[in-house]
């Protein structure tokens, strides 16, 4: 299975690219109707679901890996991805990827600047049998082409009939933390993570198998809260903002769930700093678990 980077895809930037390809395309290959493409956008109202959260999760911090992408439904989640892209639109923002095999399709999913509605796509495509050639060729040869595809869901307006009510920026309860998490904490790439107007609260989680310290770069302007919460099952946790999260040798500042918040007085990225501590013994007459699943969950206010 291949293992994509990212691109990101901004309005201007898919028009060039939209353009430069058209330009190299044979007059055979057909005309891209864009019209009977639209009729595939779904646009629906934002519940709250464990699937919109989870999208927020993904736009937020952007993982590179493909397989783990949320699908709409209707789509083939069992098939292999390839051309991991995120679309910054002028109302839209979203992740696609292409999935290969017998019947490839390009598929998107996105939530609105307004955070009050879901829009999804699904475009059976040709050419795209094979997920290793797709990331060899750049999804070059496929009918209709990617660049086109891109650029209409870029361009995209949902009906204000189809908002509903923007998911909210507090922290979420701690028995649905699992389910809203994006795995995995390790794939998370070093870039910022991006929580707006859309997705002001978001989760992540990984498996405590060994101790792990990781910062996440997050973007705030001034006035602005920062709520953060770790929290394992049967391991340890340190949080800290822009300092080092320190867990002494006498572990009194491990606990299993620490939650603390910052204001910011100016623009700035505050540093969310996170250390996994597992447990030294465990008791194996009580059947205790060899694996732990830890939930980072952030908020701005």
């Amino acid at each position: 299975m291949p293992i994509a980077f990212a691109s990101r895809l901004s309005l201007l930037a898919l028009a060039a690219a939209a353009a430069a390809a058209a330009a190299c395309r044979p007059a055979k290959s057909g005309t891209f109707d864009a019209d009977e493409a639209r009729t595939r956008i779904v646009a629906e109202p934002i519940t709250g679901s464990r699937e919109d959260v989870r999208l927020c999760g993904y736009l937020a911090f952007r993982p590179e890996v493909p397989m783990r992408v949320p699908m709409p439904a209707g789509a083939d989640t069992a098939a292999p991805r390839a051309l991991l892209g995120y679309i910054d639109g002028r109302h839209v923002t979203g992740v696609r990827v292409v999935t290969a095999g017998p019947a490839p399709a390009y598929v998107f999913s996105g939530i609105t600047d307004d955070g009050r509605t879901r829009v999804t796509f699904a475009q059976p495509i040709t050419g795209g049998a094979d997920a290793v050639q797709l990331e060899l060729s750049k999804g070059a040869g496929l009918t209709p082409p990617i660049e086109q595809l891109d650029l209409l869901l870029a361009d995209y307006e949902p009906p204000a009939s189809a908002a509903g009510t923007a998911i909210a920026a507090v922290l979420p309860d701690t028995l649905d933390e699992p389910d809203r998490a994006v795995p995995d904490l390790r794939e998370i790439p070093d870039s910022p993570v991006i929580l707006s107007d859309a997705c002001p609260s978001v989760t992540l989680g990984t498996k405590g198998l060994a101790r792990l310290e990781r910062s996440l770069r997050v973007p705030m302007l001034a006035g602005q809260t920062l709520v953060a919460r770790a929290r394992g099952a049967d391991v340890g946790v340190v949080l800290a903002f822009d300092e080092p999260a320190k867990a002494d040798s006498g572990r009194a500042n491990v606990r299993r769930m620490v939650t603390d918040s910052i204001t910011v007085t100016e623009d700035r990225e505050v540093l969310v700093r996170l250390t996994i501590v597992p447990r030294i013994t465990r008791r194996p007459e009580l059947n205790e678990p060899n694996e732990s699943f830890v939930t980072l969950s952030l908020v701005r206010h």
